[in-house]
Order: structure tokens, then C-alpha cells, then sequence
């Protein structure tokens, strides 16, 4: 009867139960108030399932012999279907994380870090547990300038650039929630922008090189914007008895 009431998978579970059931049996130690409780996928009629929980009590005559098995169900359909929707919107949702190329956190009001990406454990080794100053800034103090603070304090999400332990730059972006469990959190963006900044200072060294060139030089230069000169040197003002 259970091979036309259970899926296949249920009842290969529900076997080895029993054959786990009999092995116990066989002991001195056994409980004989033992109950097992289990989660069975039962096919209905119109070919659609049904999850069940059941839980499975041996029935015992006064010699405390085994005579039957009691088994009291409920159904749990509902609540498997809300586990699965839960599992796959998680599932999508790591499927994303994992995807990110920047650094991800949630951090909690006292500084302890409760989730690392991959891309962070990778950099700073895995710090869940532990404080974000000390792990990430090789501090024993929070950090002067917090993120994470003022994110809590105003509600809203705040970005800083800060220069962490392994010595590169990054931009960390901290947006405060409130966790299932009722207390704040914020989660972070880090992204590293060492590249970025080094650019950046490539490309101001350069402007002031050119700017001291264009300003030194004896040759007049100007930079002339339709009909008008928008900018011109101390060399071609004085050619022309012009003041700057």
C-alpha cells in the first residue's frame, strides 16, 4: 500500500526508518517510548502530492513486545511550498552575491561581522564573528570616521573611502536595515579603487607638469573657443602689453 500512497523518495525514506527501527529493536539499550517523526511526499488521486508530517509511535503489548506502529499525521503541504519558494529566492539570491566582483558584508551595530562574501574572505580570510575594525584596519579602536555609524544614525546609506590592513583604498557603501531578528544592520559594498586612485593621481601629476609647461613657456599659447580666448599664457600677454 505505501508504494501507491508515497512517491518513490518518501518511500525509500520511510524504509530505511523501519530497517533502522528493527536494528534498534534488536538492542538492550532500546527506548521502548521512542518515536520517530518524518517528512513523507504522498501522491494524491488526481496526480498531484502532498506533504505530510507523521510521526510514528511502536505499539507494544505488556511484555513491551512490539505489536504495530501508531502513526499520527498532519498536513504540512503549505509549509513545505513556502520552504521551497524560501529556497530558491535564497538560492538566486547567493547565485547573485556570488556574481558580485566587489567585497559584501553585513556588519552589526557593535561591529561584528556577521556575513563575508566570497571576494572578502578571499582578501581578509573569513572574519564572521568577529570585530570589522580589527579584521579589516588592523585596529583596536572603531574607526574615527565610521560608515557604518553614520549609516545607522541618519537612517540612510553613507559612503567613505577608507584605506584598510592589506593597504589598498577602498569605497565602502553602508546601508542600514533591520534584520529578522528586530536589530539594525547594515550591509556594505567594498569595492577597491587602489587602480582607480593610482590613476587619478597619474592624471593630476600630468595636468600639473602641462600646466607648468603651458604657464613657463616662452612661446605664447592660447586656447581660443570659437571667437574668444578662453585661456592664454604669461608669455602671449606680454607680447601683446595684455595683463592676466
Amino acid at each position: 500500500k505505501l508504494k501507491e500512497v508515497l512517491t518513490p523518495a518518501s518511500l525509500e525514506a520511510a524504509m530505511e526508518v523501519l530497517a533502522e527501527e528493527r536494528a534498534i529493536e534488536e538492542r538492550q539499550d532500546k527506548d521502548p517510548l521512542r518515536s520517530r517523526t518524518l517528512e513523507l511526499e504522498q501522491t494524491c488521486k488526481d496526480g498531484s502530492t502532498a506533504w505530510a508530517e507523521a510521526k510514528l509511535t511502536i505499539l507494544r503489548n505488556s511484555d513491551r513486545q512490539p505489536i504495530g506502529i501508531l502513526g499520527i499525521t498532519r498536513d504540512i503541504t503549505e509549509r513545505k511550498r513556502a520552504e521551497e519558494a524560501l529556497r530558491t529566492q535564497r538560492d538566486k539570491l547567493e547565485g547573485v552575491i556570488a556574481s558580485l566582483a566587489d567585497g559584501l558584508d553585513i556588519v552589526s551595530r557593535d561591529y561584528r561581522i556577521h556575513f563575508q562574501n566570497k571576494v572578502l574572505q578571499d582578501r581578509f580570510g573569513d572574519l564572521t564573528g568577529k570585530l570589522c575594525y580589527q579584521g579589516y584596519m588592523a585596529r583596536e579602536t572603531p574607526c574615527e570616521s565610521c560608515p557604518m555609524d553614520k549609516a545607522i544614525a541618519t537612517g540612510s546609506t553613507q559612503t567613505m573611502e577608507m584605506t584598510a590592513a592589506d593597504g589598498r583604498e577602498y569605497e565602502v557603501t553602508s546601508t542600514p536595515f533591520e534584520d529578522s531578528d528586530g536589530e539594525t544592520k547594515v550591509i556594505e559594498i567594498v569595492r577597491d579603487i587602489t587602480d582607480r586612485k593610482q590613476a587619478e593621481d597619474v592624471l593630476r601629476e600630468s595636468e600639473e607638469k602641462y600646466r607648468r609647461l603651458v604657464q613657463d613657456s616662452s612661446d605664447g599659447i592660447a586656447i581660443l573657443e570659437g571667437p574668444n580666448i578662453r585661456f592664454a599664457n604669461p608669455a602671449l600677454l606680454e607680447m601683446f602689453g595684455c595683463q592676466s
